[in-house]
């Protein structure tokens, strides 16, 4: 679930509405309760270029890209599975093989910091 909201302050910041409100019931509540963790700045989502985005099973749900697609004009698709498309497996491997490589570049994966401001800090100064 966690993936999920990360995508909604990705594609809501993209938006210019950096936000975490999730499906919204009919009287206007959210249907899921929000992260109260802080999740971190939003300064380097980007723009929406309102190009279709591929994701992995972990972001599917019909009210999610449902939300996505009329909040955010953010196209998601989702996959049924790997198997049934052996291109979206190599094209994952390569995001795999990329993030693991920027974890061990920048020592991501054990940054020994306390606090959220400790591992932003870390993560500046490398």
């Amino acid at each position: 679930m966690q993936d999920r909201w990360l995508a909604e302050l990705l594609l809501s910041a993209r938006a210019g509405q950096a936000q975490l409100t999730g499906p919204l019931t009919a009287t206007g509540e959210p249907q899921v309760a929000p992260p109260t963790d802080w999740v971190g700045p939003t300064q380097g989502c980007g723009a929406n270029h309102q190009q279709l985005i591929i994701a992995d099973l972990g972001f599917d749900g019909e009210l999610w890209l449902a939300h996505w697609a009329n909040d955010y004009a953010a196209q998601i698709v989702t996959l049924p599975s790997e198997a049934d498309h052996p291109w979206f497996s190599a094209l994952r491997q390569v995001v795999e093989t990329a993030f693991a490589n920027l974890c061990d570049s920048f020592g991501l994966q054990y940054p020994g910091a306390h606090s959220t401001w400790g591992l932003i800090t870390r993560i500046a100064a490398r």
